[in-house]
This record gives C-alpha cells, sequence and structure tokens, in this order.
C-alpha cells in the first residue's frame, strides 16, 4: 500500500537539473525513434533538423509541429514509427469533420499510460481503499479505457459503469458505495439532475473526477452547484492526459518527465 504524498516520489520530487536532463535523455530517444517514420524522415530532413542539433530540452522549438491536419493526411498508420507488430491497440477521434485522427500504442505506452493516469488520481486524494466508478464511454474514445486501467493500476476497486442509463448510474453508486466518479462534465451536469430528481444525496461520493470536454462558464457554473465535495479536472489530448490538479484545486501539476510543454505565437 502507498502511504506517501506521492505516487512516483523519484519523479515527482526531482530537481530541475535532473528533470532537465531526463527530459533531453528521452528528447534524443524519442527523435531516434520517429526518425524512422518516412513522414517525419522528409519533415526532418525538410527543416534541417538532425540529432546533432539536441543539446538540451529547448532544441525543441526548432523541430516542426505536429498538427491535426498532418495526422488526416497521414491516416491512418502513416505516422506510426515503430513497429506494427509491438501494436496492441488503437484509438481515434470521431472524425466529424475529417479523417479521424489515429493513436497506436504499444504494451509499453499502455503501461505509461496507466501510470499517468494513477498518477493524476492519487494527486487529488484516490487512493486503494476508494470504489472508483469510471462514468465514461468506452470504445475508440480514450477517456474510458485510460481511466479504468488508471484506476486499476493505482488499486482503486473500479466499476466499468460507462456512460448512460443514469437511473443505473445511481443505483451503483448507492448500492456499491462509490467513493469516486469519472465523467464528462456534460454528462456530470446530468447525473446531478438525476439525483435531485430521484431526492438522492450522493454522500459517499467525496470526489468528481472530470475529463474529456472543455469546462466553459457555462458547465463550470453548473458543475460548482452539484452536490459532490471535491471536483477536478485534467488537461490534455485524444492521446493523453498531461496534467492534473492537486488537491488544492489551485496548481496544476504536469508530468514534466513525460511531456514538455512550451506556449507559441502564431
Amino acid at each position: 500500500m502507498n502511504t506517501s504524498s506521492y505516487w512516483q516520489e523519484e519523479v515527482e520530487t526531482m530537481s530541475r537539473e535532473g528533470l532537465r536532463e531526463l527530459q533531453l535523455q528521452r528528447f534524443k530517444k524519442t527523435f531516434s525513434i520517429v526518425a524512422n517514420a518516412p513522414y517525419y524522415k522528409n519533415k526532418f530532413r525538410e527543416y534541417g533538423v538532425t540529432a546533432d542539433v539536441i543539446h538540451s530540452i529547448e532544441d525543441i522549438s526548432q523541430f516542426p509541429f505536429t498538427v491535426k491536419a498532418d495526422m488526416r493526411e497521414q491516416y491512418p498508420f502513416g505516422l506510426v514509427a515503430g513497429d506494427m507488430k509491438d501494436a496492441v491497440r488503437l484509438h481515434s477521434s470521431s472524425g466529424t469533420t475529417g479523417n479521424p485522427t489515429v493513436i497506436v500504442h504499444s504494451q509499453h505506452d499502455l503501461d505509461s499510460w496507466a501510470n499517468l493516469v494513477a498518477r493524476c488520481l492519487y494527486m487529488v486524494g484516490l487512493r486503494n481503499t476508494d470504489v472508483f466508478q469510471n462514468s465514461s464511454g468506452y470504445g475508440m474514445f480514450t477517456g474510458g479505457l485510460g481511466f479504468q486501467y488508471g484506476a486499476e493500476r493505482l488499486g482503486a476497486l473500479t466499476v466499468p459503469a460507462a456512460a448512460g442509463n443514469s437511473k443505473r448510474q445511481i443505483k451503483f453508486i448507492t448500492d456499491f458505495g462509490t467513493t469516486a466518479l469519472h465523467a464528462i462534465p456534460s454528462y456530470a451536469i446530468r447525473l446531478a439532475e438525476v439525483f435531485q430528481e430521484e431526492g438522492i444525496d450522493p454522500t459517499s461520493t467525496h470526489l468528481f473526477y472530470l475529463h474529456g470536454e472543455d469546462i466553459d462558464p457555462f458547465y463550470n457554473e453548473h458543475i460548482i452547484s452539484t452536490p459532490f465535495d471535491a471536483i477536478y479536472a485534467d488537461m490534455g489530448t485524444s492521446a493523453r492526459a498531461f496534467s492534473g490538479e492537486d488537491t488544492s484545486q489551485i496548481a496544476r501539476a504536469i508530468t514534466n518527465e513525460r511531456h514538455h510543454i512550451t506556449v507559441e505565437s502564431r
């Protein structure tokens, strides 16, 4: 049982110098793998970037962006840099405005992803004594399986409720003693409405984790008024989350040993 304040204390308390060195090592390794993909090989040649230009993580500014249009043009597997025989799962966006964007995962990718989700959940207070109800859509959307495996990695009793059938969700919460709930913001609002309609106070559920939609002022106003004690959210992409709130609900902790965040002006 992990009784620490940290999920991965060695990484989360790493010195700035140690973190920079780890980022640099992983940047170089990532480049050596990505350069195997014909698309990136040509792109790097076009921009004149090679492994020789990498001296610090800041050198990432010399590399071209990969934008959604690139991912659509290379649909389905044009951006895969590894060996497809190592691929064990793929996820994709909905593709409502064009080709879906496809992310292919190796087993190592899935293990890393589960660990990062576990870390985000641990930061907001989820522990292996909790009952975690995953009321998120399963399938090509990453939120369902990502949080399923993350909560299991943490050791919480995980209820794969999926989305929809709200009265059944409420029954699970009351019968199983759900202490933590995960859903997209719009469905969180709907569940709160059903609680009110049914005259039920979700006293056992102390934590609500939101994922998968922007929380605009409308959502924010309605989510704050829901009957849950603590509400948290993360930030990420269709591939995976890379940031989560801590229990202060003020700070966002970024998984810097895996992701480097930059702000670029356009």
